[in-house]
């Protein structure tokens, strides 16, 4: 995805704001990703599921947050603090477990924050006026660890 190189100089402007918006728009819209997204998301919650329950709880909840930590270039292990807070920003319906759905929203805020973040940033210096980026989880702004 041209997103995520960065190089955003190479490419020409209209190309480029119809990106962001196509972007924008699917990550609005989680239920229009495709299957093949939907797909590796679910593998991707397998894969810290551990005993195979179809839930993360919070000890799962800590490898989801260490990996995330990594991917934000944090060089630190996450504090038991840290692993609470993750799990309640996550935990929409306060059940104690996060399902599918809130791990797939997880995702989506943070593919639009990673992508959109930037991009947007260099419309700004090129003088482009856009619409505010406004990255929600589900309806709620917020800004995940």
């Amino acid at each position: 995805i041209i997103m995520a190189l960065q190089d955003y100089h190479k490419y020409d402007t209209e190309f480029l704001v119809q990106q962001y918006e196509s972007i924008n728009a699917m990550y609005d819209n989680p239920e229009l990703l495709g299957e093949s997204h939907v797909a590796t998301m679910r593998r991707a919650f397998q894969s810290y599921d551990k005993d195979g329950n179809g839930v993360l709880d919070k000890y799962e909840v800590q490898d989801l947050l260490t990996n995330h930590f990594k991917e934000s270039g944090r060089t630190k292990k996450p504090k038991q603090a840290d692993i609470e807070e993750f799990f309640a920003q996550l935990d929409d319906d306060h059940s104690q477990e996060i399902d599918f759905e809130e791990f797939k929203l997880f995702l989506v805020f943070n593919m639009k924050k990673r992508l959109l973040e930037p991009l947007h940033d260099y419309f700004s210096e090129c003088g482009l006026n856009l619409e505010p980026l406004i990255i929600k989880k589900g309806e709620e702004e917020k800004d995940l660890i």
